[in-house]
Parts: C-alpha cells; structure tokens; sequence
C-alpha cells in the first residue's frame, strides 16, 4: 500500500482541471484576504511611511549587527501604529495586560538580537 501522501498526489493527477481550479482559486483568495488584512492594519500614510523606514532600518541593522539600530527601528514600526491612533485613524490596544507583552516581547527580540551580534556572530567573523 502507497502512503498517503501519494496517494492522494495521484489522485490529483486524475482531478479535472475545474477542480484543480477551485484550489487554486481558494489559495489565491488566502492571499488576498492575507494582503488586505495586513493594508487594513497599516492604514494611514504615515504609518506605511514609518513601515518602509521601519523594515530598511532593521535590514539595515542586521547586515551591520548594530543592536541599537535594531531597537530605534522596531520602535518607529511600532510608533506608526501609535500615530495611527492619535491621529484617529486605526485604533491601537493600549490595555496593560497587552502593553506589557509588547514592551516583553520587544525586550526579548532586542535582547536575542544582541547576544547573537555580539557574541555569536561578532566572534565568528572576527569584528
């Protein structure tokens, strides 16, 4: 007996192309679905402006290992999701519960990113 797997890639090879184009069709709606979530929660100009600055800055960072870029551009990311809110535009959950998992999860982020520039990387390249 063929594993599932085969199987059921066998049973593909036989569907007809109607069928074969409502799967693909549902898969392209996920994506869509996907990208107008993600522009729903990034609405505003200056929210996707500090997004573009936000992700070369932390590519930035990564490619020169400097923690404290990596920090400043996680912070502008955020910052733009915070204009949003002062600005009236997208309202951003500023309860404590949910403030303290932010600021722990960027401490967190900031603090794996530093040992690993500092200590992995900078020791194995030599810098």
């Amino acid at each position: 007996m063929l594993p599932s797997y085969i199987q059921i890639g066998i049973a593909a090879l036989y569907l007809s192309k109607e069928e074969r184009g409502d799967r693909s069709k549902k898969h392209t709606d996920s994506i869509k679905q996907a990208f107008n979530f993600f522009d729903e929660f990034h609405q505003g100009a200056v929210n996707r402006v500090a997004h573009v600055i936000g992700f070369a800055g932390l590519f930035y960072s990564v490619y020169k290992l400097d923690w404290k870029l990596f920090a400043l551009f996680l912070i502008i990311l955020e910052g733009g999701h915070v204009y949003n809110h002062f600005a009236g535009i997208k309202p951003y959950d500023f309860r404590p519960k949910v403030t303290l998992w932010r600021v722990f999860t960027f401490l967190a982020v900031v603090a794996g990113f530093y040992l690993i520039s500092e200590y992995l990387l900078r020791g194995l390249i030599g810098n």
